[in-house]
């Protein structure tokens, strides 16, 4: 299955085909649920999963459909809460949490550089459609970390919210001279999110 999927993903790479890109990534987010005991280190499933969204990144180079985008996210998501919780233990907790800021990083700093590169050919309404996926992206971010930081690892949340809210202002500097209204309010809305969360989170008391 590693194997088709990978194929079906440099085909799409060197056709520039959206629907070979959709197969393969549906074949590589798919694939630890089919071969689990392969995928029962945390190190190793969370370095496959990056794995893959390295090579959705790569796929926006050839080609930026934001179907990937939220392909990529359900994927991601989906994989996280089947294996990631069930993996979770307080000694993976940091790894867990490395590989939650790592992928959003990733999204933050080079997807808005390829649908710069690609904006002009790109259909009508991506700009709307990214901002959506960096809106829900952000959501999922934040649960996740704070869900994985629970317990002893509490006091580490605030900093890293923090860290993915300047992450997303970084993401919204990249794109702020394109006049795209809509994925700028997109970006500073989750980047706010973000701060606002740690803020809270911080002098709440929940934070000890």
């Amino acid at each position: 299955l590693i194997v088709i999927t990978s194929t079906a993903l440099v085909l799409a790479m060197r056709h520039s085909s959206k629907a070979l890109g959709l197969l393969g990534l549906a074949g590589a987010y798919i694939s630890p649920f089919l071969v689990d005991f392969a995928f029962n280190d945390s190190i190793a499933f969370f370095g496959y999963i990056t794995l893959v969204n390295v090579g959705l990144v790569a796929l926006l180079w050839f080609g930026f459909w934001s179907e990937l985008l939220f392909a990529g996210l359900i994927g991601t998501t989906l994989n996280f809460i089947w294996h990631g919780f069930g993996l979770r233990t307080d000694d993976t907790a940091i790894v867990a949490s490395a590989f939650i800021m790592s992928n959003y990083a990733l999204i933050c700093t080079v997807v808005p550089l390829l649908y710069r590169k690609s904006r002009e050919g790109a259909p009508a309404r991506t700009g709307t459609y990214v901002g959506v996926f960096y809106v829900i992206a952000g959501v999922a971010t934040l649960l996740a970390l704070a869900l994985v930081l629970a317990g002893e690892y509490q006091p580490y949340l605030p900093p890293l919210l923090l860290l993915a809210g300047v992450v997303t202002f970084f993401g919204y500097a990249l794109v702020d001279r394109m006049e795209e209204r809509n994925l700028n309010y997109a970006l500073v809305f989750t980047g706010a999110k973000f701060a606002v969360a740690a803020i809270l989170w911080q002098f709440s008391g929940m934070v000890e």
